[in-house]
Parts: C-alpha cells; structure tokens; sequence
C-alpha cells in the first residue's frame, strides 16, 4: 500500500471516530493556496486552543459554535 493512501485512509478514520463522538465537520469547496492560508491564520486566530481538526478541505471541530462560525465565514 502506498504512503499517501495510508495516509488518506488513516484520515477517513480520525474523520469517522470525531463525528462519532458530535465533533461538527465542515467541509470547503477547493481553493487556491493563498485561500487557505487565510483560514490557516483565521482558525489559529479565533479558535485558539480549543479542539479541531483539518485534512485537506475537510475540518471537524469539537465546539458547535466554532464550526458555525467556521461556516459563516467561509461557506457565505
């Protein structure tokens, strides 16, 4: 099994076990880079410190209230 497939499984599982658990996913539509640099600094700047999780355009935060906030700046 190549590395990157591991990778991508080993990811659907984490994406899995913190639904299972009520984490909120949001997921993005594709970017460009700079796009995602910006929520990189947004999420450090307003999540700070509480839970989260992100592979590639899919992210998963444990408090509801960040995932709503994650979508209505990004998702509008």
């Amino acid at each position: 099994m190549s590395m990157q497939m591991q990778k991508e499984m080993d990811a659907e599982i984490l994406r899995s076990m913190f639904k299972d658990i009520g984490w909120h996913e949001v997921v993005l539509t594709p970017m460009t880079s700079e796009r995602g640099k910006e929520i990189d600094r947004w999420v450090q700047n307003t999540v700070k410190g509480r839970s989260h999780w992100a592979h590639g355009l899919v992210w998963i935060f444990e408090q509801e209230q960040d995932a709503m906030w994650f979508k209505l700046k990004w998702l509008s």
